[in-house]
């Protein structure tokens, strides 16, 4: 279920809420306590708490924290991801509820350091696609500018494909995949969220760092005038299990070869209509510090160019 349109930036996180509960979705806001303190980091309400419909054969929801800085205000630019095994309400509304083992990232939507052009007002008109499944969410964000800079970038919170996704007693196979998302590893990592208590000693109880891979070809459109898109495979995080094989493939976001290709293109596909996306613009050197340490904004796929079903 694709929602899209276009926001103030001041009201993003309402947006991305509203789509999430949008009609037609299975998934659930539990929150006891969902004031948005924009305490982002620690402490401070629990936000947004949203619950997914029971997933696969280990029949674990996905228990999803959503709270951001106050993007009323100029140079806020954090959104919080959280995942927990579980999260029980309190008993009393407006008191926290209680998470088991929850593990978070920052997705820094823009970053003023760099460029200023990236700088997103609380006034700045955003264009979101936000695709909600019952095991997945994906965002897709951009500034709308008349310039050629809209500074796209994408955020894949849950499980990959059902199909592919391996799934085991010793492991919750959950993710969380965006552009600029911070954390204290590598480039082209995301985070991988395992399991509460662990039932083997090689997982660690909350996130690890997973490796993902994208077999992109040389160029694009091929000799025969396709354009190929390319899926993202997960494998083991190359620490504790790194010969765990393929963990799953992404469900809905897709890859290309920056060839020939722009911005804002449209792809078909049979009958179904793709978006073009390219990233433009590299942070990863650039470093805040959070209250928690020093964190290093990267990209959790090092691939450039990348495409969404819109129809």
């Amino acid at each position: 279920m694709l929602i899209k349109g276009e926001c103030l930036k001041s009201n993003l996180l309402q947006t991305i809420h509203d789509a999430i509960l949008y009609s037609g979705s299975n998934w659930t806001e539990i929150s006891s306590n969902k004031e948005q303190d924009y305490n982002v980091v620690g402490g401070g309400s629990d936000g947004w708490v949203f619950k997914s419909p029971v997933i696969g054969g280990e029949g674990q929801s996905i228990f999803l924290t959503l709270k951001s800085q106050d993007f009323t205000q100029d140079g806020r630019n954090l959104i919080m991801i959280g995942l927990s095994e579980d999260y029980s309400p309190a008993l009393e509304i407006g008191t926290n509820g209680i998470h088991t083992n929850k593990f978070y990232e920052v997705w820094a939507i823009c970053n003023n350091a760099k460029n200023n052009d990236m700088t997103w007002l609380p006034t700045d008109t955003i264009e979101y696609f936000i695709d909600v499944l019952d095991h997945r969410i994906l965002i897709v964000l951009q500034k709308k500018s008349e310039t050629l800079y809209n500074y796209p970038q994408y955020c894949y919170i849950g499980y990959p494909n059902l199909n592919t996704n391996l799934e085991s007693p010793n492991a919750i196979n959950q993710f969380i995949f965006a552009s600029n998302l911070s954390g204290l590893d590598s480039v082209n990592r995301p985070t991988w969220f395992k399991t509460s208590q662990p039932k083997s000693s090689s997982y660690n109880p909350y996130g690890q760092i997973a490796i993902s891979y994208v077999n992109l070809n040389i160029n694009n459109p091929t000799p025969n005038g396709m354009y190929l898109m390319h899926p993202v495979y997960l494998t083991g995080d190359g620490v504790v299990s790194p010969a765990c094989g393929i963990l799953g493939i992404l469900d809905g976001l897709y890859f290309l070869p920056a060839t020939n290709i722009s911005n804002g293109d449209i792809i078909k596909v049979g009958d179904d209509t793709y978006k073009v996306f390219v990233k433009q613009y590299t942070i990863n050197n650039f470093h805040i510090d959070m209250g928690i340490g020093y964190r290093a904004y990267y990209d959790s796929i090092n691939a450039s160019v990348f495409a969404i079903k819109i129809s």
